[in-house]
C-alpha cells in the first residue's frame, strides 16, 4: 500500500472533550475530506493539520495527540484567535478568492471582518507552527 501525506488546514476529524475528560473524534465535513474518502482504501494516509480546538500543553494535549495518532492524524495546535484571523480572515477573504478566480470586492469584505494587516500577520504566525 502506498503512503499519502495530506497537509491541510483541518484534520479529517474534529476533537471533542467528553464530560468525563476523555477525548473523542467526529468526522469533519469538508471538500478535501470528502474528495479523499474514495482513495482512502488504496493509501496509508497520514494527515497533518489543526484538530479544530486549541489545547494548552500538558496531559490533556498529550491525551488528545495520542487519540489522533490512532487515526494517523498529527495535530498542529494553533491558538483560536490566530485561527480566526489567518483562516477565517486571510485565507477565506484573500487566498481562496485569488486561487479560485472569484472577483470579489475585497475591500468591502475585509472592512466587515478584521483589518487586512492583522489577518496577514496571523497567516505567517500560523504557518510557523
Amino acid at each position: 500500500v502506498q503512503r499519502l501525506l495530506v497537509v491541510a488546514n483541518r484534520l479529517p476529524v474534529s476533537a471533542r472533550l467528553a464530560p468525563d475528560g476523555t477525548w473523542f473524534l467526529e468526522k469533519s465535513a469538508g471538500g478535501l475530506v470528502s474528495a479523499l474518502l474514495g482513495i482512502h482504501s488504496n493509501y496509508n494516509t497520514t494527515w497533518i493539520g489543526w484538530p479544530g480546538i486549541y489545547v494548552e500543553e500538558g496531559a490533556s494535549r498529550d491525551a488528545l495527540t495520542a487519540v489522533l495518532a490512532e487515526e494517523n492524524c498529527w495535530p498542529v495546535y494553533i491558538e483560536e484567535d490566530t485561527v480566526d484571523l489567518y483562516y477565517n480572515g486571510y485565507c477565506n477573504n484573500v487566498l481562496w478568492p485569488l486561487f479560485h478566480y472569484v472577483p470579489l470586492p475585497l475591500e468591502a469584505r475585509l472592512a466587515e471582518t478584521k483589518n487586512l494587516h492583522q489577518q496577514w500577520q496571523a497567516y505567517p504566525h500560523a504557518n510557523e507552527h
